[in-house]
């Protein structure tokens, strides 16, 4: 089967859906747990301590997360109580969140939430996403949630392979990039072999751009240097890889490669008319080793889940929730679990939601 830009059907796996929008007060529902969200309700709980004493955190920053798993550890202290008190109201509302996606027809029949992203990375965000499911199980939604197992830096990566045309010539490795709303990441990527190995990032860049100035063309141009830099390193430590970039990209993907809503997160933009990512990065790259270079483009959720997917194939219908500048998601289906009878023909349309 050819891979098309933003597919909904991958070797062993159905898309369903990916970037629904639920919308809530002139925003969106994602936006309560989104990763400010933890530091917000962290503040608020400074202040009214604040009103009784002095700050039990003093001067760690709310959203120093490396700091504030150390505090944790210190249980019984008044610190590690303030901290807990947060974990356990963000946990809240990351379940009515979930509960909130498990209730849209697109999300119906899910039986795990695989949670990605940067508040996974860290031991509060791995307890508030535990204690989530914890709380649906009580409200009568059964459903496993946890944090997806690989580093939220490298899952979009590895879900890249997934995006590799099968005619596209045998090599080593991969280069994979995961565009987000703060941070560009891009990897030389390891296909896996069946059970006997795993996919595995064999070399990355980490581009932090949430502070910095730059607009849209600016980033192609930094991505596009950045997957120059691995190809250099990978030929430097004796490593063949392919002539493909899989990308993932907030928003919703066109066949052509377009991307038409979902990007509001990233400098400048993304939707105008004539731009097209992928075009952009093949014309940067150009080849490699002489074979010319294919770019697949799909939505990052999407990616992210793909990179969970091995993980997920005692589940029929799965989905991934990523917490960064906003809430990512997708739905998909293992045909490897669905009878013959149950999956429809042909290439099943995506389910995503057309607004930002």
């Amino acid at each position: 089967m050819a891979c098309q830009h933003g597919s909904g059907r991958l070797a062993g796996f159905r898309i369903d859906g990916y970037n629904l929008k639920l919308e809530e007060n002139g925003g969106f529902v994602g936006d309560r747990v989104r990763s400010r969200a933890f530091a917000a309700v962290l503040d608020g709980l400074r202040r009214s301590a604040c009103d009784a004493g002095p700050d039990p955190l003093g001067s760690v920053a709310s959203d120093d997360r490396p700091a504030l798993d150390k505090i944790l550890e210190q249980e019984g202290t008044a610190a590690a109580r303030l901290i807990g008190q947060a974990v356990e109201r963000y946990a809240t509302e990351f379940a009515e969140v979930v509960r909130r996606f498990l209730a849209t027809r697109e999300w119906a029949g899910i039986e795990a939430v695989a949670v990605g992203g940067g508040l996974r990375g860290s031991r509060l965000g791995e307890r508030a996403i535990r204690r989530a499911e914890a709380l649906l199980e009580a409200g009568g939604h059964p459903v496993r949630v946890r944090p997806i197992q690989v580093d939220p830096d490298e899952a979009a990566l590895l879900g890249a392979v997934h995006l590799r045309p099968a005619d596209v010539p045998g090599h080593e490795a991969i280069l994979a990039v995961d565009i987000g709303g703060g941070n560009v990441r891009a990897g030389v990527v390891r296909p896996g072999r069946g059970g006997s190995r795993a996919a595995e990032v064999l070399l990355r860049e980490h581009w932090r751009h949430r502070h910095e100035r730059v607009d849209r063309d600016e980033m192609v141009t930094r991505l596009t240097t950045m997957l120059a830099s691995l190809v250099h390193r990978a030929r430097h430590e004796g490593l063949s890889v392919a002539p493909f970039v899989g990308i993932g990209c907030p928003g919703a993907i066109r066949a052509d490669g377009a991307i038409t809503c979902g990007t509001q997160n990233l400098p400048g933009n993304w939707q105008e008319a004539g731009f097209n990512l992928p075009a952009r990065v093949a014309a940067s790259l150009s080849s490699i080793d002489d074979d010319e270079v294919r770019v697949i483009l799909h939505n990052d959720a999407v990616l992210q889940g793909l990179g969970e997917a091995s993980r997920m194939c005692g589940y029929v219908r799965w989905g991934v929730l990523t917490i960064g500048t906003g809430l990512g998601n997708a739905t998909f289906t293992s045909l490897t679990s669905v009878s013959l009878s149950e999956e429809p023909s042909g290439e099943r349309p995506l389910a995503h939601a057309g607004s930002a």
